[in-house]
């Protein structure tokens, strides 16, 4: 659902202020950042220090789209992506497209039934493609080539699950839900905040993110793991703007780009850091702006590199950053349709996938990087 959150021009202001460091393009005989003095995205140095010797990580916009629809769903709330011609989405089954075209091939519960049917609303998280976990209210599967094991969880209505392996999974929901699983059993973790966690992404076993809101205040949840346990952090210590005006965060992604931590966060607007610098606004940046002042709230995040990121909408909005840009997708675009959603993305190298539901039918968009 597009979200229509008004912004008073004085919060606009604050926000541009807080803008990202853009980089000059590196084919010139100095990279250096031409609006700020923040760290660059991919280093440490200042960024008038930033020279052609050091990566941008930087990508290409240059993407070409196909769409198309699965009249048996109504919509698409999970998606991986193995390969160009080998990705997996999740509506009441498990579908999977080999390259041209999309076929059922939900597995069976290990408590004897088919899972056809009974996945909507699932988020997916893979390994493999005989190593992958759904997520959904108390009902967590994995899939492990054989039969899909349920798992009826302890405590808690979940939403997305990360892990460095299926026996060191971690999943977040409802009321600060955070749960661990070590391969054999369910722990509840203390997570040091009761508000709803829908998103959760990891560098590795001792650095890993979690957010979400308050559905009544719209107040912003972020908590941290290092390892030891969880801190809840009050975003607006590390950016202003974060949870200001309604502008919740709702997804999260994080890599380790070129040796140099990067998260970045988002719901209607967008923060990013890099090895732990000051949390940057994207606001201005990234093209979900409405001509009404309100904004399409990014429903995903995801990326390969700290300068190759996607992040969607509904509307069939379809964002891209490659170090020094925010791109949107116009041709997948139209904000004007209230039956075009969008509910997850996935990314490997150069394919982006993107589902959700348009006009009562599941939707899905590829995209190839040329």
């Amino acid at each position: 659902m597009i979200k229509s959150l008004s912004i008073s021009l004085a919060l606009i202001a604050l926000m541009l202020l807080g803008g990202s460091c853009k980089h000059d393009p590196p084919t010139g005989p100095k990279t250096k950042c031409d609006t700020c003095t923040l760290p660059c995205d991919t280093c440490h140095k200042p960024c008038d220090t930033c020279n052609t010797n050091h990566s941008n990580d930087t990508s290409s916009h240059d993407f070409t789209w196909t769409q198309s629809t699965l009249s048996a769903e109504q919509s698409l709330t999970g998606c991986w992506v193995f390969g160009p011609s080998n990705i997996y989405a999740v509506g009441g089954g498990i579908w999977k497209f080999d390259g041209s075209t999309w076929k059922n091939i939900s597995p069976m519960s290990s408590r004897g039934y088919s899972l056809d049917g009974l996945l909507s609303g699932h988020t997916l998280f893979a390994f493999g493609e005989n190593d992958y976990w759904l997520t959904d209210g108390g009902l967590v599967y994995h899939f492990n080539g054989l039969i899909a094991q349920r798992y009826d969880t302890p405590v808690g209505f979940l939403h997305s699950s990360w892990g460095t392996s299926s026996s060191n999974m971690y999943s977040v929901g409802d009321g600060g839900t955070i749960l661990h699983f070590d391969g054999t059993s369910w722990t509840k973790m203390q997570s040091g905040t009761t508000k709803n966690l829908s998103s959760i992404w990891g560098n590795s076993a001792t650095d890993i993110w979690a957010t979400g809101y308050n559905p009544t205040t719209a107040e912003s949840a972020l908590v941290h793991f290092d390892g030891s346990g969880w801190t809840n952090i009050d975003p607006r210590t590390l950016n202003p703007s974060i949870g200001v005006g309604g502008h919740s965060l709702d997804c999260i992604w994080t890599c380790d780009s070129a040796g140099h931590k990067f998260t970045i966060a988002s719901g209607t607007l967008a923060f990013r850091e890099t090895d732990n610098n000051p949390w940057r606004s994207d606001s201005g940046l990234i093209p979900n702006k409405l001509s009404d002042h309100s904004f399409i709230g990014l429903a995903s995040l995801r990326g390969n590199t700290a300068n190759d990121i996607f992040a969607a909408g509904d509307g069939g909005l379809i964002v891209h950053w490659n170090g020094r840009s925010w791109y949107r997708y116009e041709s997948l675009y139209d904000p004007n349709n209230t039956f075009y959603i969008t509910n997850a993305l996935a990314v490997d190298q150069n394919t982006c996938c993107v589902v959700g539901g348009k006009n009562g039918q599941a939707w899905i968009a590829i995209g190839q990087r040329k």
